[in-house]
């Protein structure tokens, strides 16, 4: 799971990347959490109760962070302006906002140029001046890429989280998240699922690995411990 497009970005792109995944993951493996918010808070959109609505909607499904409930009220501004998406089913987050956007350098700085000697047939082989210039063109780049990296980490961008599983699925540990968070699975119920699920029967899985990646995917995107 790469959150981000390219090899550095903000912190603030990075969490909203992640932010998008768990709402999607909701979305897909959750349904009943946007059906409950449509059947059972947006009949109150226009009316005083529907702050408590709302609410009791998110202590429900444990998901009250601040921005949780912003995300919830612009899909409910979204329903209510267009009624053939709210019948959509299953439900769908209004996919707007995001994240604010600006390069890590300008365009002049991107710029490469290079520069060598050219072949001179009396002294080289093609062969031979070919290995050379090459050679030389692959440190020009080496120096320019580490040039700018350095600049966009001076410029405070970071090199991209890369999160890894052995499944290959991209938002596993979001997948459990919302299954223990959301759902309220028991960590051990996931394990058995996430086992049960390989037709191959190979794959095995501990408690504290889904526990540990549990609480990463919960802090990359900013969700307070249940325990709390």
């Amino acid at each position: 799971m790469r959150l981000g497009i390219g090899g550095y970005a903000t912190g603030d792109v990075q969490t909203e990347a992640a932010r998008e995944m768990f709402l999607a993951t909701i979305e897909r493996d959750a349904p009943e959490v946007l059906r409950a918010l449509r059947d059972e808070v947006y009949p109150y959109f226009s009316r005083d109760e529907l702050q408590d609505r709302l609410t009791a909607w998110a202590r429900r499904w444990h998901l009250c962070e601040p921005w949780i409930l912003d995300k919830a009220m612009d899909t409910l501004a979204l329903w209510d302006d267009c009624p053939a998406l709210r019948a959509q089913e299953p439900p769908r987050w209004d996919a707007g906002g995001g994240f604010s956007w600006w390069e890590p350098v300008a365009d002049a700085e991107r710029r490469i140029a290079f520069e060598a000697d050219g072949w001179d047939p009396a002294m080289e082989t093609r062969g031979q001046a070919r290995e050379r210039l090459l050679r030389a063109f692959a440190e020009a780049v080496d120096r320019h890429l580490d040039h700018i990296a350095t600049l966009a980490e001076n410029r405070g961008w970071t090199q991209v989280v890369v999160k890894r599983n052995r499944s290959g699925e991209p938002d596993l540990h979001f997948k459990w998240l919302v299954q223990h968070r959301v759902l309220g699975w028991s960590v051990r119920e996931i394990a058995d699922r996430y086992m049960e699920e390989d037709p191959t029967g190979e794959r095995v899985i501990g408690e504290d690995a889904i526990r540990k990646a549990i609480e990463a995917a919960s802090k990359l995107i900013g969700l307070r411990s249940l325990r709390n």
